[in-house]
C-alpha cells in the first residue's frame, strides 16, 4: 500500500516516512 504512494510523494519522503514508522514501532516495544 505504501509502495503505491511512492510515485506520488517521492522516494526521499517515502523513505523518510518508513524510517519514522520504524522508529515508532521501536518506541512502542520499549
Amino acid at each position: 500500500m505504501i509502495a503505491a504512494l511512492i510515485p506520488y510523494i517521492g522516494y526521499p519522503r517515502a523513505l523518510n516516512a518508513l524510517n519514522l514508522l520504524d522508529d515508532i514501532k521501536v518506541e512502542c516495544k520499549q
